[in-house]
C-alpha cells in the first residue's frame, strides 16, 4: 500500500511539472519570483549530463527568464549541443530566474570576470557597446533568415570586436522573432497609434521608435506590465508574438498588431577568464557548439512564435495586420537622430545580407 502512494504522489509531481510549462520569457524577472525560483541553493540544469566526464569542465550560465519560457528552451539546446560536440568534457550549467543576477548585473559580472557566461540583450549590451542598437533597429529586417545571416557573418563579427573592446565576448547570437504591439485598444493603421501609452524597454532607440508613430513610449519593468495595463497605467506593450502568449496577456490586451517593428536578439556573451577555463584544442568545437545550440534554439522560437497566433486567437485576441511601409517611413528620421548608435556602415551589413 505505501509503494502504491508513493507511485501516485511521484505521478501528481510530474503532471504538475508539465503544466507549470505555460509561463513565458521575461525581459526582465517579475518583482517577486517564485521562491523556488530564487533560491540561491536552488539546482542548475546541466547541459546533458548523461554525458559528462569526471573532470568536466562546468561553466555557469546566468539567465533572467523562468525555467518554462521559449528562450530559457533555447538555451538548454545550446547546452545539450556543447556536451554533445565536447564529448561532455564541457558542461553548461543554467541557472533561469536570474538566480546569478539579473541582465544587467550579469553582463557586468562577465566584464569583472566573476562570471562565466549569461544572456544579454540590445538593451543592456548596447548601454555598453552602443552599436547593438542595429539588431532592433526599426523596420530594418524583413525576415527571420535575414537578421540570423547578418549576425552569423559580418554585422555579428563587427559587434562581437566591439564586444570584446568592453571585455565581453558574444560566442552566439539567439535571435528570437519580431516584436509585435499588443493592447487594449485596435492598431490598424499609424493613426491609431496616437496618444497609446506603449511600454518599452528603457533605451532610445526603442523609446523614439514609438513616439515617432504617435505613441508615448513608456519604459518600465517588463515584470510592472501585467498590472500596468489591468490598472490603465498604459494601453500596452510589446514583445514576440510566443512572449505575449505565453505570458498571459491575452487576459488584459485583446488585439495584437504585427508591426514587426524591431527583431529580438539575446547575444550569448562569455568572460575571458571563462574562455581560458577552455583547453585550446577543444576551443573551436566549443564555440561552434554554442553557435549550432544556438541555431537550434532559434528553430525553437520561431516555431513557438508561429504556434502562438492560433493560441492568441484561441483567447479570444484579435490578430491585425497593418500597413509596415507606412510605419517604416514614419521612423526612418531615427536613423539620422541616433546615427552613433546606428552607424550607415552596420546598417549596410544587416540591409545586406540573404533574406
Amino acid at each position: 500500500m505505501m509503494k502504491k502512494k508513493i507511485a501516485f504522489l511521484l505521478a501528481c509531481t510530474m503532471l504538475l511539472s508539465l503544466t507549470a510549462c505555460s509561463g513565458g520569457s521575461k525581459e526582465e524577472p517579475a518583482e517577486t519570483p517564485a521562491p523556488a525560483e530564487t533560491e540561491a541553493e536552488a539546482p542548475a540544469e546541466a547541459g546533458t549530463e548523461t554525458l559528462a566526464a569526471e573532470d568536466a569542465i562546468v561553466l555557469k550560465f546566468s539567465d533572467c527568464h523562468s525555467p518554462t519560457a521559449t528562450n530559457h528552451l533555447a538555451l538548454q539546446k545550446m547546452a545539450e549541443e556543447v556536451a554533445r560536440q565536447t564529448e561532455g568534457r564541457i558542461q553548461i550549467e543554467l541557472y533561469p530566474s536570474s538566480q546569478l543576477g539579473d541582465v544587467k548585473p550579469s553582463m557586468e559580472a562577465v566584464q569583472m570576470n566573476t562570471l562565466d557566461m549569461a544572456i544579454s540583450n540590445q538593451a543592456v549590451l548596447g548601454s555598453v557597446v552602443p552599436e547593438c542598437a542595429v539588431m532592433g533597429a526599426p523596420f530594418l529586417y524583413e525576415t527571420d533568415d535575414q537578421i540570423a545571416n547578418a549576425l552569423n557573418g559580418e554585422l555579428g563579427e563587427r559587434l562581437g570586436e566591439l564586444a570584446e573592446e568592453q571585455n565581453i565576448h558574444i560566442v552566439a547570437y539567439l535571435p528570437t522573432g519580431f516584436r509585435n504591439v499588443f493592447s487594449t485598444k485596435p492598431v490598424r493603421s499609424i493613426g491609431d497609434f496616437k496618444g497609446l501609452k506603449i511600454r518599452t524597454m528603457e533605451n532610445p532607440v526603442d523609446m523614439g521608435t514609438f513616439n515617432a508613430l504617435g505613441a508615448i513610449a513608456t519604459p518600465m519593468a517588463y515584470g510592472e506590465l501585467f498590472t500596468a495595463i489591468q490598472q490603465k497605467t498604459v494601453d500596452g506593450g510589446e514583445n514576440a508574438l510566443s512572449n505575449i502568449a505565453t505570458d498571459g496577456f491575452s487576459e488584459v490586451a485583446k488585439y495584437v498588431t504585427l508591426t514587426g517593428h524591431f527583431y529580438n536578439v539575446c547575444p550569448l556573451i562569455m568572460s575571458g577568464s571563462a574562455i581560458e577555463k577552455i583547453p585550446e584544442d577543444l576551443r573551436e568545437t566549443f564555440f561552434k557548439a554554442c553557435r549550432d545550440g544556438a541555431e537550434a534554439g532559434r528553430q525553437l522560437c520561431m516555431q513557438a512564435n508561429e504556434d502562438a497566433i492560433a493560441q492568441l486567437e484561441e483567447a479570444g485576441v484579435e490578430v491585425i495586420e497593418i500597413d509596415r511601409e507606412e510605419l517604416k517611413t514614419a521612423t526612418q528620421g531615427l536613423y539620422g537622430e541616433y546615427a552613433d548608435r546606428l552607424p550607415q556602415e552596420l546598417i549596410d551589413l544587416a540591409a545586406a545580407a540573404e533574406k
